[in-house]
């Protein structure tokens, strides 16, 4: 019986090992270090102007997320503000018919990369944001 039980720890150890590796290809970030102003620098949306005069801001707060919207100057034409769960990588808001998947591709003390998908083609985008 001794025997046996060597055997099965040392055949399971190797299997719960594995099994508790936290590299699973996901990053997790802290919110802490996400929350602030962060400025559009760029945009893989169709259409996407620079703005000359000052880039739009996305605003990341304790439980809100504040989306800038772009005019076709790519200037700030307001925002859309909206409460937001967050898992360690994405960002997920829930609007009336519409929920916005934000993930975070990578993150630096200065620059931000996030990967937009929502329920439509208009809604995916990769944008990159500096402080």
């Amino acid at each position: 019986m001794e025997q046996f039980n060597r055997f099965l720890i040392t055949a399971l150890c190797p299997l719960l090992m594995y099994a508790c590796d936290s590299d699973d290809g996901r990053e997790f970030y802290e919110i802490q270090d996400l929350k602030g102003k962060w400025y559009l620098e760029s945009s893989t949306r169709d259409g996407f102007k620079i703005c000359p005069t000052e880039a739009p801001v996305l605003v990341i707060a304790d439980d809100k997320l504040e989306l800038p919207m772009t005019d076709s100057n790519g200037c700030q034409a307001g925002s859309l503000t909206n409460e937001y769960t967050f898992d360690g990588e994405i960002f997920t808001l829930n609007f009336d018919q519409l929920v916005v998947v934000i993930k975070v591709e990578s993150f630096s003390q200065h620059k931000l990369v996030l990967k937009y998908s929502g329920t439509t083609e208009n809604n995916q985008a990769t944008e990159t944001y500096t402080r």
